[in-house]
Order: C-alpha cells, then structure tokens, then sequence
C-alpha cells in the first residue's frame, strides 16, 4: 500500500506501481496479493480489485486493463479484459476489476500478468502507453477437512486476547453479529480529545486507514505452506465502503468492502499471513466519517486464523530414485511375467543399446508371455511410487527439483514401437496428470521436467510409470524395452 504521490515513493514502492508514462501512473492499494476464503459462496466467485490511476498529463485519457493466466487454469477464469474509462486531465480515479473465476475444490495459487494500458482515445485505439505487474490469487475454504484452524475469535462475552492502540472504544457488544451474539465494536475519539485520525487519504482522495490506530493479538504458526487471516466486517459505521488494513512486519494489505453506511451488511476480507513463526498481527479501520477524530461503531466479527499443510522437510523425496540398489527398493510394480516375475526390473545395460550408464529400471516381454494382438509376447507393466507424505503443488518453487529421465528402444531390423508408454503424476484426490512418453526419440535418454504440468491446488502423491511393449524376434534382441532412471524430487 502506497499513500503518496509517485515523487515521494520509495523504490520498493515504485516498484509495485505501474508507470505508463512520464505523468500517468496506477497503483495498488496493498501488495499484488489476493487472497478468497470461498466458504459459503456460489460459483463463479467475482472479485473486487481496486487501484487507482493518476493522469497529471494535459490531455484526458482512456484505461484498461487485460490479464493473461501464466501460472494456473485460465479456462476456469471470466472477464479478464474490462474497459475502465476516462480519467481527466490532472485528475485522479479510483477504478475496480471484476474478474471471476470457479470456485475451486482445493488450495490454489494462480498467477496473472496484469496490465493496463492508457489510450488517447474513447475508442481504445490510440495507444499513449502501459506497463504490467504479476498479480497472485490464493483461493482457500477455511471449513475444508484439510484447513487448520490456528484460531477462531467470535468475541462472544470477551475480548479473546485482542488489544488495541488509539481506539477511545473497544469492546465486545451484542448485535452485528456474524456469528454468536456479539460482534467487536471499535471507537474513535471526539474531536475534543485532540486525538490523531483514524484514517489518512490516497493519492485519488480516498481514505484508508491509519496504521497508528490497530487491534492487535500475536500468533504462533507452525510449519505450513500456506496460512490466512480471515476478517468479517459487519458494519462499516459511518464510513462508506470501509477499509479493514492487516498489517505485520513489511506486509501491508487494504481490503476495501462495498458495506454502506449503518446496515449489517458483512463483508469477508482475507489476508496472507507468515508461517513457521510467532508474530503480532494489527488490524486497522476507519472509525470517522472522513477518517476524522469523529465518535464512531465499526464492528468486526469471527476473526479466523486458517493453515494448510506444511510442505516436506528439505531433501530428495524419491527413494532409490537412480535404481543404484540393484533392486526396486522404494517402488511398487503392478502386473507379472507369465513365469510369476514381477513386470519391472533392475538391469544393467538395455539388451538392445547398451549405454554403460549404470543401472535402470527396465521392462520388457519374454519370450514366455502370453502373445497380443500382433502375435508376439506382450507384457504390461506399471511402476509406481508413492511419496512419505503428499506435497502440496505450490510447495515447488523456482528452487525445486522434479524430473525423471526415461528411453525407449526396439530392435531396428524389426521395429515394433511401444504399444503404451507413458507417466502419470498421482494427486491425492486421485486425478493424475499424464504424460506421453511414447513420441520420445528413440534410444535417447531423455529428462522431463514435471513442475510445469503439475496442476495447481492439488496435492502430488506420487509417480507411476506404465508400458506395455512386445517381443516380436528378429536380428538383435528383438524386444522393444522401455526404461527410467535418475528420479529426483526435492521441495
């Protein structure tokens, strides 16, 4: 959050403020992080984004904005592009996006590139100049089996460990209640008290509030990936659209709500919060009309403090990943050889191409296997392994490590390709991503990076390898083998 004119920011900030040109600037009213508690809400859920755009050029100008999905599910989102308006000549406005986007079933982390662009004209043709920012979403239900409830405070006939700095009133009192009977009813001081604002204005004339006047309560949190502060707002006062500002070390976020003045009308707002640490977090509102000392009731109402699962210590997650046990230690195989053998094995060398690389996990038919369609020996064979405990999708970062390396061969005098050839990421909702491994080079070692084709939100729980391959005689070996190595997974 940003409560300066572009001049006075400091590089930090001007860092998250999109420039799109000499005297056009737009910026966020906390950092480009978004976090949805979809709890009781219908699909699509629309999101209410603010930010506020300066013009001090001589001329009027146009805005809009576009967003282009590039860590996510970009089918499951609606009206990303939205034509704002004019902004007038040395004149500032505060604008909002409405995207929407289905409610998903599980923790999900998206990313957009946002951009908005500044045009000369009504038409949105003449383009005068943009610049984007990278914009993150977390969409969560904190009543999900998997959601760690840290802690809960519904204010019902105390103030459950909640203090506060520079509010004249704080207190528990009935009515505008979200949940229970009693809500947190928060007061200003008269302007007779000689008392600091509660509120402060932005660089368009909006009033935020001031970070000097907060509630505050410290909490432990564990070793989780992810944790959320979860805030219901159930009367704005006398303050129209009213800000409630979470607040702790460098991290600042202003949630505006569209609550109108006096009516309990509740408005979810929801806020990232640090893990595997004790901090104090502080909350802020506006307690005046205008952000003035005047006496006012703002009421919030069952504060939650929600985590998900942590992510594994550090370290390979694979066991026996590179097969040099000369066993299959760590893994499972699904499917037997005619004889009672398992499907999968440990060789050496490829029969066919020989590479020297050490050991492999390999399978391929023998001649005592029952023939298939094509009249030769045929096996189908699966190769499975199951993590010590699921990961969570967005515990990979750009440090991480997941790849496999696999190859494919066959007898080049009488080539017979693989009938089945591929690999499946295993989720824990037992959905899988599959990956065809059948169009590889063949005799090539090839390594594919799995990070990319992990789908957000999910939980990974394993890998699993499947082929189904013939024997069909000839010069050589005459079997066609497929073959994995060097697994490696690390968080």
């Amino acid at each position: 959050m940003v409560d300066k004119w572009y001049e006075d920011l400091t590089p930090e900030e001007k860092a998250k403020t999109l420039l799109l040109g000499n005297d056009v600037y737009a910026f966020f009213h906390s950092d480009p992080e978004t976090c949805i508690d979809t709890q009781g809400c219908t699909s699509p859920v629309t999101l209410r984004q603010g930010f506020e755009i300066v013009n001090d050029e001589l001329i009027p100008l146009w805005f809009k904005v576009f967003a282009d999905v590039t860590s996510g599910d970009p089918t499951k989102w609606s009206d990303l592009t939205k034509e704002l308006g004019s902004v007038a000549a040395n004149g500032a406005a505060l604008f909002f996006w409405t995207p929407r986007r289905e409610i998903p079933a599980a923790l999900t982390h998206e990313v957009m590139t946002l951009t908005i662009r500044a045009y000369k004209d009504s038409g949105y043709t003449q383009l005068y100049g943009e610049d984007t920012i990278a914009w993150e979403f977390y969409f969560f239900d904190h009543s999900w089996p998997d959601a760690v409830i840290i802690d809960e405070d519904d204010f019902e006939g105390t103030l459950d460990g909640w203090g506060s700095v520079g509010y004249e009133r704080f207190e528990y009192k009935t009515g505008y209640a979200y949940k229970g009977a009693y809500s947190l009813n928060i007061a200003g001081y008269r302007t007779s008290y000689g008392a600091w604002k509660s509120g402060i204005l932005d660089s368009s004339g909006q009033w935020v509030p001031y970070k000097g006047q907060y509630m505050q309560k410290g909490f432990a949190i564990g070793a989780f990936s992810h944790a959320f502060a979860v805030i219901h707002l159930t009367r704005s006062g006398m303050n129209a659209n009213n800000c409630v500002r979470v607040h702790y070390d460098d991290k600042d976020y202003i949630i505006r709500t569209g609550i109108p003045v006096g009516p309990f009308q509740p408005w979810r707002c929801c806020a990232k919060l640090w893990v595997d640490a004790t901090k104090a977090l502080r909350v802020s509102v506006i307690t005046g009309a205008d952000g003035s000392y005047g006496w006012d009731d703002v009421r919030l109402d069952d504060i939650i403090i929600v985590a998900f699962s942590g992510c594994p210590p550090p370290g390979e997650q694979f066991i026996n990943g590179e097969f040099e046990t000369g066993d299959l230690t760590g893994w499972i195989v699904e499917g037997t050889h005619a004889d009672g053998t398992p499907a999968w094995g440990v060789t050496t060398d490829a029969e066919c191409q020989a590479d020297g690389l050490g050991l492999r996990a390999w399978l391929a038919a023998k001649d005592t296997d029952p023939p298939g369609p094509i009249g030769c020996p045929r096996i189908t064979g699966a190769l499975r392994q199951e993590f010590a405990s699921p990961i969570p999708v967005e515990c990979f970062t750009d440090s991480s490590v997941f790849k496999v390396q696999t190859k494919w061969g066959t007898d080049y005098c009488n080539p017979v390709l693989p009938e089945v050839w591929q690999l499946e990421v295993l989720y824990t909702d037992g959905t899988s991503t599959v990956v065809d491994l059948s169009g590889d080079p063949q005799g090539v070692w090839v390594s594919h990076e799995l990070k990319p084709v992990l789908v957000a939100g999910k939980k990974v729980k394993g890998v699993k390898f499947t082929g189904t391959v013939d024997a069909c005689g000839g010069p050589g070996c005459g079997v066609t083998e497929v073959m994995v190595d060097n697994c490696t997974c690390t968080t």
